[in-house]
Formats: C-alpha cells, sequence, structure tokens
C-alpha cells in the first residue's frame, strides 16, 4: 500500500490459497439515520441492485446502465466528459499537466455528483460551489463542480487529441471512441428536448464545432446508430443538430439508461401526447412508464 498521489497503481493479482472456516462475518459502518431519510446518500445507492437504501422505492440512476458504469475504463469517461462540459486547463504559470474541470448549475448536484464518483476511481477530485454572475444584467446564480488533481494522462489528451490548436475539437478518432454512455453525457450537458406546437424535437448543441466538423458527427450517427440527425443554425452562425420524435426514439433508447434524475425532463415527451402521436406504439416501447 502506498500513498496516493498521482494515478492509480494497478498490481497483479497472485495465486493463494485460503481455508476459510465456517464462521459468522459483519462489516458495518456508522450512518446518520437523517441523512437516509433525507435521501442525502447517493453514494450509499447499490449499482448491483439499483435499490437504494433506506427503503427508497425509487431506482438509483444507474441501475439500468449498472453493468456498463462498471465496465468504463478511464478512457472512455474522459472522452465522455470532454464532448461537451468538461475542459482541460492550459499549461500556464509553470504547470506541467493539465487538470480536467466539470462544472453545471446546482440544480444539477446529482449529476455532478455522479460524474465525481465516477472520476474519482481514476483521479483525485475536489468538489467546489461558487457563485457566478451571467447576462447584462449580471444575474447571480450557484454553479457546482469539480475539478482534478494533474496528471499526464490529461495533458496527452489537451496536446495531442482535444485542443491541438488551442481549440476543442472533434474528429474520426475521437468519435469512433464514442458509446452510449458518451452520447448520454453529452445530450445531458448540451441537449435540450423542444416542445412547440405539439411537436417535440431532440436538441443538440454542437455551436462550438465548425461546420465539418458537425457533418462529420451528423454522418457518425447514421453510420454507427441509424439515427437521422439534421444540421441548422441559430443566428445563421451557430450549427446544431436535431431530430424528430421518430429518430429521437432511436436516440432515447441508447441514452435513456444513464439519464440521472435531475436531467430526466431533457427526454421527457410527456404523457398526454401519446394518444396524439401516430408513434404511440414505438414510443411506449422506449417509455414503458407511460403505460397505465
Amino acid at each position: 500500500m502506498r500513498e496516493w498521489v498521482d494515478e492509480r497503481q494497478t498490481k497483479a493479482m497472485l495465486e493463494h490459497s485460503y481455508e476459510i472456516s465456517s464462521r459468522d462475518w459483519e462489516s458495518t459502518i456508522s450512518v446518520d439515520r437523517n441523512a437516509i431519510e433525507d435521501k442525502s446518500l447517493s453514494s450509499l445507492n447499490s449499482v448491483n441492485s439499483g435499490k437504494p437504501l433506506g427503503g427508497n422505492p425509487e431506482p438509483s440512476p444507474l441501475w439500468e446502465g449498472a453493468e456498463t458504469i462498471g465496465r468504463l475504463s478511464k478512457e472512455e469517461l474522459a472522452y465522455s466528459l470532454l464532448l461537451g462540459d468538461g475542459y482541460l486547463s492550459p499549461l500556464t504559470n509553470g504547470s506541467k499537466n493539465s487538470r480536467l474541470y466539470f462544472v453545471q448549475s446546482i440544480k444539477h448536484k446529482d449529476y455532478v455528483d455522479w460524474i465525481a464518483e465516477l472520476c474519482s476511481r481514476f483521479w483525485k477530485v475536489k468538489r467546489f460551489k461558487r457563485e457566478v454572475g451571467c447576462g447584462f444584467n449580471n444575474k447571480r446564480f450557484i454553479q457546482y463542480g469539480f475539478r482534478t488533481s494533474v496528471y499526464p494522462f490529461f495533458t496527452h489528451l489537451r496536446k495531442k487529441v482535444f485542443y491541438p490548436e488551442n481549440r476543442k475539437r472533434i474528429n474520426q478518432r475521437i468519435l469512433s471512441k464514442l458509446t452510449p454512455f458518451s452520447l448520454a453525457v453529452w445530450f445531458m450537458d448540451d441537449g435540450s428536448l423542444r416542445k412547440q406546437k405539439g411537436s417535440r424535437r431532440f436538441i443538440l448543441c454542437t455551436g462550438g464545432y465548425t461546420i465539418k466538423e458537425n457533418y462529420l458527427i451528423k454522418d457518425f450517427f447514421l453510420r454507427k446508430f441509424g439515427i437521422k440527425w439534421r444540421i441548422s443554425f441559430m443566428r445563421k452562425t451557430q450549427p446544431f443538430l436535431h431530430c424528430g420524435v421518430r429518430e429521437g426514439l432511436k436516440f432515447v433508447k441508447l441514452i435513456k439508461p444513464f439519464i440521472v434524475p435531475s436531467m430526466r425532463y431533457k427526454i421527457n415527451l410527456n404523457y398526454q401526447m401519446l394518444n396524439k402521436s401516430s408513434l404511440k406504439a414505438e414510443i411506449l416501447q422506449v417509455y414503458p412508464e407511460y403505460k397505465i
């Protein structure tokens, strides 16, 4: 055993034989009863069963995708975060390595805590909360996020993969590594569901990428998942991807197991539209909870 000061160092397992006597064993932790009843200990949710402690009937946000979450590599996790709101610090003021930052609104605290817990498998993580101003009237709001310690792994991703020219980019190499988990994180960061005139459109904001990169993303979705997105522009210069309910259902089927509670509004088509939609059967396949 050693002090944890950098990346984890795995050791090979050695073969041993053990003889275990037939005895009773236990391992107990002390947890404040109020914390359980207030549902403030999300990290104690059982990933294997999907049933939280304390008798809460709601499933853990991880339970449908628990098996996938358990197999996450640090590369898949980092690539997933950097598509959206994840950011790698530049090498300034003599810093030799980058660190990962991830920040959201305080409203999405459960999402940030979930991501932070996943990151803590591989890197040291420190959470923070801060008040910031935004907009012409400098309206104040609370941000919640975390940062990791600095690692050579992040330096490599910044210099060679995501920021080779100090601008976040996307290419075939990055896209080839994306999984349904990656898409879920990307959509929770940069996606939305537009509701107007009885219709629904899924939106993926990709304005930080060039038009050429947007077409790469569009082709990737069609080639790998058979999902047809369209490209439109906000203010004539900001590209974004969008699709209707038919294509959106294919997308939601991929990402739904990984959507945390505070982000579920982004995929909530609304039960009331079932009787008005020609896609009722398809909707119920993806949203069985709408069935009464």
